[in-house]
C-alpha cells in the first residue's frame, strides 16, 4: 500500500514509536475554502514539536508524523465521536471551534456525517494504519516497545483548563497504558528540572494513548502534553496573528530538547530492562530534596528583605518549583516621559524574577543565588496598568542556572508583550547570618 504525501513514516531499529499527530499545518484545498481563516485553522497546532523531538531519529526511534492540520480531523480523537473527556471542554474528531472556542468555519460550511466519515477515510484511517503495521514491526524483534505520543499547547487556555497549565503533563490513561516503572522514571526526569509536573490530571491521555496502550501485549504508551513556554518564547494568555506563533529558536529549546532526549533515552532503558537485557537502576543514594515548602518560605523571608523591591512597590505573585512572578502597578515615579513604564522597571523585574525562580532550583541549604548576566530585548513599548514578569527555569546545573522570563503589560484585562529576556544565575555560597 502507498503511503500517503501527507504521512511521514521513518523506520528505526529501537523499541521505540514516537508518534506527532498534531504537528500538521496543511489545510487540504477542498476543505480550505470553508474556514473563517488560516491562521485560525493552524492556531492550535503543537508548534514546533516536530523540530524540539528531532533528535529522535539519532536514538533509532520510528518516527510516524502527519503533515495535515488537526482542523481538518483530529487523529488523536475517538473515531466515534465519543468525548475522551465528558463534561469537559473539547474539539470534536473534526473541530468546529478552536481551544478558545471560535469558530473554525463560515456558516454552512462545518463538515457534515458523510464529510466526516470522508476524512476519516483519507485521513483517519492511514495514520492509525502506520502506527498499528509500525508496532507490529517492533514488537516482533522486541519483547516490550513504547509508544510515545509528543503533544504541546497554550500555557493558558481558560476553556479548557483552569490557570497555568503545568510544564510536563504526563498521561498514560490513569496507569492502564503503561507499566508503572516507566511512567516512575520519566516523573523523575521532570522532577529533575525543578519545572511543574502533573500526571493522569488535565491530560490523562488521547484516543492513540488509550487504544494502543497494553503493558500485558508488551506495548507501552505515554501522551507527554508540553506547556508551550516550556520550549518557545509564548505569549501566554489570549493570542493573535501578530505575535503567534513565535518563532522556531532552537537555542531557546535547547534545555528542553535536552530533558527530553534523557526521557527518550529513559523508554529505551525500560523496554531493555522489560525485556531482561540490562539490570534495573540502583536506588538513588543522594537524599531526596527537602519538600519545597521549606525552600518557598526561605525564599520569601529573603525577598522580604529587599528594600528596593518595596520602594518599587513590587509584589510577587507566584512561587512554585522553577519558577517566579512578579508585578508592579503603575504609578507616576516608575514612568518615563512618555508615560510608559520606564526600562529600568522592566530590567529589576527580569533581574529579581529570573533570581528568585533560580533559588527554588537550590538542593544545598548552603548555597544562594547572585545575577551572572542577563539580555533584555524589547519587544513593545510598556503600556498598561500593571507589568508582570514570568520567570521560568530552563536548566539548573550545579554552578549556573538558566532561566528566561516574559515581561507584559495589562491593559482592560489583556496582555501585551513587552520583553522577553534569558538570565544566567551563578550559584554562590550563602552569606553568613547574624
Amino acid at each position: 500500500m502507498d503511503t500517503p504525501l501527507w504521512l511521514t513514516v521513518q523506520r528505526g531499529d529501537a523499541p521505540l514509536l514516537v508518534s506527532l499527530p498534531h504537528t500538521g499545518t496543511d489545510l487540504p484545498e477542498e476543505i480550505a475554502p470553508g474556514l473563517v481563516s488560516p491562521w485560525l485553522a493552524r492556531k492550535d497546532c503543537d508548534w514546533w514539536i516536530e523540530k524540539l523531538y528531532g533528535f529522535a531519529r539519532e536514538l533509532g526511534a520510528t518516527v510516524v508524523r502527519t503533515s495535515i492540520s488537526r482542523t481538518a480531523i483530529d487523529v488523536n480523537r475517538d473515531p466515534s465521536g465519543q468525548s475522551l473527556y465528558p463534561g469537559q471542554a473539547t474539539t470534536e474528531l473534526c473541530p468546529t471551534t478552536t481551544f478558545d472556542g471560535e469558530p473554525l468555519y463560515r456558516d454552512g460550511k462545518a463538515p457534515n456525517e458523510a464529510e466526516i466519515a470522508r476524512r476519516k477515510q483519507v485521513y483517519f484511517d492511514p495514520y492509525h494504519a502506520a502506527l498499528a503495521r509500525e508496532l507490529a514491526r517492533l514488537r516482533e524483534a522486541h519483547p516490550h516497545v513504547v509508544l510515545y505520543d509528543c503533544h504541546s499547547i497554550r500555557s493558558i487556555i481558560p476553556r479548557l483548563f483552569e490557570g497555568r497549565l503545568p510544564v510536563f503533563n504526563i498521561g498514560t490513561n490513569s496507569g492502564a497504558a503503561c507499566d508503572p516503572e516507566l511512567t516512575q522514571a520519566i516523573e523523575a526526569i521532570c522532577d529533575g528540572t525543578r519545572r511543574s509536573r502533573v500526571t493522569n490530571a488535565r491530560f490523562k491521555g488521547g484516543y492513540i494513548t488509550r487504544s494502543y496502550g497494553d503493558p500485558a501485549g508488551g506495548v507501552h504508551a505515554v501522551q507527554m502534553e508540553l506547556a508551550c513556554r516550556a520550549y518557545m518564547r509564548e505569549q501566554e494568555g489570549p493570542v493573535d496573528k501578530k505575535l503567534w506563533p513565535s518563532t522556531w529558536d532552537p537555542t531557546y529549546a535547547a534545555p528542553m530538547a535536552a530533558t527530553l532526549r534523557d526521557i527518550l533515552n529513559a523508554c529505551l532503558d525500560f523496554a531493555a530492562r522489560a525485556a531482561g537485557h540490562i539490570e534495573p537502576p540502583a536506588p538513588p543514594t543522594e537524599a531526596p530534596p527537602a519538600p519545597f515548602e521549606g525552600l518557598a518560605a526561605r525564599i520569601r523571608g529573603e525577598v522580604a528583605k529587599q528594600g528596593f523591591m518595596a520602594h518599587l512597590g513590587a509584589q510577587m505573585t507566584e512561587l512554585a518549583p522553577g519558577a517566579a512572578t512578579l508585578s508592579v502597578e503603575r504609578r507616576p515615579q516608575l514612568l518615563q516621559q512618555n508615560g510608559l513604564f520606564h526600562g529600568g522597571v522592566i530590567g529589576f523585574l527580569v533581574d529579581n524574577a529570573t533570581t528568585i525562580a533560580a533559588a527554588t532550583a537550590l538542593r544545598d541549604p548552603g548555597k544562594s543565588v547572585l545575577t551572572a548576566e542577563y539580555k533584555v530585548n524589547m519587544l513593545s513599548p510598556a503600556r498598561g496598568d500593571r507589568l508582570i514578569c514570568r520567570a521560568q527555569v530552563l536548566r539548573a546545573g550545579r554552578n549556573l542556572i538558566v532561566v528566561d522570563a516574559d515581561v507584559v503589560g495589562v491593559a482592560d484585562g489583556r496582555e501585551n508583550a513587552v520583553a522577553t529576556a534569558l538570565a544566567t544565575i551563578a550559584v554562590v555560597d550563602a552569606a553568613p547570618r547574624g
